[in-house]
């Protein structure tokens, strides 16, 4: 019964880790916060990556709004993002209007600035007015969406690691602040955030608007098949 037992608790755990990337593609980790009409933070680069070398392999640090209704998901966010091809990380700007798996208007704007190691730049989405939203890197604003979303709704700062659980994250973000759609100032994320973590990536929690993202220490196990 217990050889039983083991050759089935293997065979489950053998399958769940061979299709972890089709059980899921990305996983997050950082902070959220509901009803703001904006969200700010300096966010860091670490000194290096060394990402798998696997298709789409590689992370992005954003802030970010989302919003979902009938019609599809929403939002615009900005960072900086690194893929295992790159050389250094670049600075970019994402939107999706309506978006859903068949439709939607998608576009990712990434050519006019980089970002180097070991380096701290502020990134900011807000509302503007209507459905207009603005995004700005190192204080420069780079696009504004027009029929994105209304203002308030859901903010968030996170890390998002792509294609393989195995990439290494170390992103420090700090003085995380909300768009406070009652008076229009800028305020810093308080009790009302949500943490948010997929395993095997975390958050080292020092305030509720300074935080790391970071992979946590895992070792790779081999279980064996007994098989009579």
């Amino acid at each position: 019964m217990k050889i039983k037992s083991l050759i089935m608790f293997s065979i489950v755990t053998f399958v769940l880790l061979s299709n972890t990337k089709t059980l899921s593609a990305n996983w997050y980790a950082g902070s959220q916060r509901y009803e703001a009409n904006g969200v700010w933070a300096n966010i860091d680069t670490p000194y290096n990556l060394d990402m798998v070398t696997i298709d789409q392999s590689g992370e992005s640090n954003w802030v970010s709004t989302y919003y979902s209704d009938q019609y599809g998901r929403s939002w615009i966010q900005t960072g900086w993002k690194f893929f295992y091809w790159y050389s250094n990380p670049k600075q970019y700007v994402e939107w999706c209007i309506n978006c859903t798996d068949q439709s939607g208007t998608y576009e990712m704007k990434d050519a006019f600035a980089n970002q180097n190691w070991s380096t701290q730049i502020d990134y900011l989405v807000e509302h503007i007015t209507h459905k207009q939203w603005c995004a700005y890197t190192n204080g420069v604003l780079r696009y504004c969406v027009i029929n994105l979303h209304y203002g308030p709704t859901l903010v968030m700062a996170k890390s998002e690691v792509s294609a393989s659980l195995m990439n290494p994250l170390s992103t420090y973000y700090s003085q995380l602040k909300y768009k406070d759609p009652n008076d229009g100032d800028w305020k810093f994320f308080d009790d009302q955030r949500i943490w948010h973590s997929d395993f095997p990536y975390d958050t080292e929690k020092y305030s509720n608007s300074n935080f790391l993202a970071y992979r946590t220490d895992t070792e790779e196990i081999f279980i064996p098949l007994i098989m009579r």
